[in-house]
């Protein structure tokens, strides 16, 4: 039997992170939603998001919460919610400490950007934001700021 923590990893695919709460629950449109509530791991709690290596605390004290949308789970919309705080990266400046299942400065899992981009590259934006439950608006940006952060996968012409 798998334990709920491997499975919201497993969802997430994701290794440096603790799960410390599952919640499913309908909003107010009767959809199912997961909230996976995260964080890294003690070792990567402060890792700068670009060079990923452990930063001083800027401001520990003012941390906020945060969600990701993450792709869908069987229908139910996937989010993971995580105590974000910024760190001092002395290479870097002043950011958001590096949480392992998204991309810096992205509101999405890595897993969902890595999905809208391959689609946006060969499928028109309406079946695009169709598919993934999504305003056009919000996705438009995807395929640009992915293929930026990994080339390997999308070096397409059409991007």
């Amino acid at each position: 039997m798998v334990s709920t923590n491997t499975l919201c990893k497993e969802i997430l695919n994701v290794k440096n992170a603790v799960i410390e709460d599952c919640i499913i629950f309908d909003d107010a449109d009767g959809v199912k939603h997961i909230r996976i509530k995260a964080r890294p791991t003690k070792t990567h709690e402060n890792d700068c998001p670009f060079c990923h290596k452990p930063c001083p605390v800027y401001d520990k004290h003012s941390s906020k919460t945060r969600t990701w949308r993450g792709l869908d789970w069987g229908g139910i919309i996937v989010e993971v919610e995580c105590q974000t705080h910024r760190i001092n990266c002395p290479e870097h400046g002043i950011y958001v400490a590096e949480v392992p299942w998204a991309y810096p400065g992205s509101g999405f899992t890595k897993d969902f950007d890595l999905q809208v981009a391959w689609f946006a590259s060969y499928l028109p934006r309406s079946t695009t934001s169709s598919l993934v439950n999504m305003e056009m608006y919000k996705k438009s940006r995807f395929h640009l700021c992915v293929y930026q952060a990994t080339p390997e996968p999308f070096c397409h012409d059409e991007l």
